[in-house]
Formats: structure tokens, C-alpha cells, sequence
């Protein structure tokens, strides 16, 4: 297999199944090698045909669209700051961040438009990267300025990170809320998966962070191709227990509902199966009705501190991530990990 063109910087070397190197995006390949055993689904870019090679002794898979990395889902993470970030928090979310396989951080903040810091004093950045330093991650601060959720968007994808992680309900200079049209905008626009941590899971005060072993993952899933993508991810969890959510509409006739419900479940219990190595405990169930409403009661009922969705393009008429997303990411308790 002749090696990827890759992005500036990085040197192939061609080996085993594809192509070892250092950089993080890769720009073209060639057509797919003979294998067998590979499932997981990671850090993508857009564009290429699909392929499988290796970086850094990780076997990555590109499908029609997406880069594949299989390995530590979470190492590389930017984390959008703005001033009056409070530097005991960020405290708390590296320590967290760390537990679930971070090495380095990207601290990133945007000049908006017209607001009263630009141009001022940055110290507080320089504050925060050394509260992070602290943790034991590698730090990177970077600035930018224009539209907020694009500027986030595109340094993520080209720093090649693995998620954007942001705070909801949080103040971005004097006019903008977060979960607002910022993290509207993100979670809408990102080609990396975004992580927006709101009243659930509670972080533990001090530099212990969350444990791997603390967390309750929900997975909202229509078993298709864009449920399918997160499971990579949730398997980087390794959380207590995991559930799977099938929620679909009731069949027109008896013969025809259980069909599809058979079918349904026989779905459910192989990505139970995937999983189970994962996580201490997996269950799994199908529910009729609304996907929205019986993703919130669920998530209530579980107390769930992570509900794991799949973003779909949108179709006419329907709202940009999504109906069912976007009253999820709008209406629930739980943390949202969203992967486009």
C-alpha cells in the first residue's frame, strides 16, 4: 500500500497495514490493504477514500469520511477560555481530563468582536496554563478572533484534537451565555467531537479528578451509521455501567412490530457485547415514542452523567444537529458528548 499524503511537517514511513508518522492529518490515501479485526472509530478529516494504515502503532481506519485512530480517544483536547475563568475549576476539569487519557491541552480563546478585553492584559491565560501545567499535561495557549464558534471549530480540526470540551451556562466576555448561540453554533458546525459538561457529572474538588469508574455513560442510538461512530468513544469511557437506548416508532401491523423488534434487539445485544469489556455493567432496552422525551426520561432515570449521541446531517425543515440532539443538548442534566 503506496504511503498517504500527509500535512506539512510529518515524514511517512510506510509499514505494516499503511503508514507510521508523526503528524495528526492526513490529506489523501491510497485504496484500503487486506485486514481483518478492526471496528474502532476515532479522529477524522473529511474527503478521502477509505483506507487503513497505522500511526504511531495504532491501527486507524478511514471510512468514506472519516479518519480513524484507535488508541487514547482523548489525548489531545481544546478547551475554549475566555476572561474570569476561574482557575480552581480548570483545576478540576484537567485533573478529570488526565483520568480519561489527556496528555496535552490546547487553551484557546477568541477575540470577539468589539469587546471591552481586546487587547488587554493576558496574564490570566498564562495563569491558567500553569494551573494546568500543575496537573502534569502538556499546554498550549493560542488566540484568535472573529465568529467564536468557527474560530473554535477550525483551530480544533487543524491542531488535530481529539474533542472540544466547554462548560455550559458560563460567560463568554459581557454579552454572550454559553449553551447559547456559541455552543449552538459548535456543536452544530464541529467536525470534532464536542464535550459539554453541564450539571452532571459533579467534579471532585482537588487535583483527584473524576474517575474512569465513577461515570454512568447513556448511549442514544437508531442503530445506524451516525449512532454508529460514537462507540469508539464510549469504549475510551470505561465507565460503571453503560446503557443502550434504542427508541423507535411502533410498526403498523403485529406481524411487522416483531419483526423489528427482534431485529432491534438483536442489534442492541451485539453492541452489548462490543461493549461489555468496557464497562462493569451494560444493559441495554428499545423504547416507542418520542426519541427526545424518552432520551430525557431515561437519562433521569439512570442518572446518567454522560449521554453519548451521534449527529446527523440535517434535512429540510429540521433543526441543524438534529431534532432529537438538539432538545437533548438543550433540556438535559446529564453531560452531552456529541460526535458529527
Amino acid at each position: 500500500m503506496a504511503a498517504p499524503v500527509l500535512s506539512s511537517g510529518c515524514t511517512p514511513v510506510v509499514a505494516e497495514g499503511g503508514c507510521r508518522h508523526e503528524g495528526t492529518i492526513v490529506l489523501d490515501t491510497s485504496e484500503p490493504s487486506e485486514a481483518t479485526g478492526w471496528s474502532d472509530f476515532g479522529r477524522y478529516v473529511k474527503g478521502a477514500p477509505r483506507a487503513m494504515y497505522r500511526i504511531q502503532d495504532r491501527i486507524c481506519v478511514r471510512s468514506d469520511t472519516y479518519l480513524v485512530k484507535v488508541g487514547e480517544m482523548f489525548e489531545n483536547t481544546l478547551i475554549p477560555v475566555a476572561y474570569g475563568e476561574r482557575p480552581e475549576e480548570l483545576r478540576k476539569i484537567g485533573a478529570t481530563l488526565k483520568n480519561y487519557g489527556a496528555r496535552s491541552v490546547c487553551l484557546y480563546h477568541v477575540h470577539e468582536s468589539g469587546s471591552f478585553f481586546r487587547g488587554s492584559d493576558i496574564s490570566w491565560l498564562t495563569l491558567l496554563q500553569e494551573v494546568l501545567e500543575e496537573v502534569g499535561l502538556s499546554i498550549e495557549v493560542k488566540r484568535g478572533e472573529g465568529h467564536i464558534a468557527s474560530s473554535i471549530a477550525e483551530t480544533a480540526l487543524f491542531q488535530g484534537c481529539d474533542e472540544i470540551y466547554m462548560r455550559a451556562k458560563r460567560r463568554w466576555h459581557i454579552r454572550t451565555m454559553m449553551l447559547g448561540s456559541v455552543s449552538q453554533d459548535l456543536l452544530r458546525i464541529s467536525d470534532v467531537p464536542v464535550f459539554v459538561h453541564k450539571i452532571r457529572p459533579h467534579l471532585p474538588e482537588g487535583d483527584t479528578g473524576l474517575k474512569r469508574e465513577d461515570l454512568t455513560v447513556l448511549y442514544a442510538t437508531d442503530l445506524d451509521a451516525a449512532s454508529v461512530r460514537p462507540i469508539p468513544y464510549i469504549k475510551e469511557f470505561h465507565g460503571s455501567r453503560c446503557h443502550i437506548l434504542h427508541v423507535r416508532d411502533r410498526m403498523a401491523d403485529p406481524a411487522t412490530e416483531r419483526r423489528r423488534r427482534d431485529a432491534a434487539m438483536e442489534d442492541l445485544k451485539a453492541v452489548e457485547e462490543e461493549l461489555l469489556p468496557y464497562f462493569g455493567q451494560v444493559t441495554s432496552e428499545q423504547r416507542i415514542g418520542d426519541p427526545a422525551t424518552q432520551v430525557l426520561h431515561v437519562s433521569e432515570w439512570l442518572n446518567a452523567d454522560v449521554v453519548v449521541l451521534g449527529r446527523k446531517n440535517p434535512t429540510f425543515l429540521s433543526g441543524p444537529m438534529g431534532d432529537t440532539a438538539e432538545r437533548v443538548v438543550n433540556e438535559s442534566k446529564a453531560s452531552i458528548f456529541l460526535v458529527p
